[in-house]
């Protein structure tokens, strides 16, 4: 399951990105994506699901913060 699928329809009515925005943000996306992999790999056996849930959901805020930091480069120039 593709957990960050990028919402096309918001990309481009919020942002008007740069190609090297766009660019940074689908490598932040697919960093993320690689390490929700490797925790979905994870068995019970292997890991406590506890924190496996908490370092799901803290991956996923820090590759949303990353990201918007990238979409709002341009706003701490004004």
């Amino acid at each position: 399951m593709d957990r960050l699928k990028p919402n096309k329809k918001y990309n481009d009515e919020k942002h008007n990105l740069t190609a090297r925005q766009k660019n940074s943000i689908a490598r932040l996306r697919e960093i993320s994506r690689q390490f929700l992999g490797q925790l979905d790999k994870l068995g019970s056996d292997d890991a406590d699901q506890f924190w496996l849930e908490i370092a799901r959901t803290d991956i996923q805020t820090a590759c949303n913060a990353a990201c918007r930091a990238v979409e709002n480069s341009d706003k701490t120039d004004e």
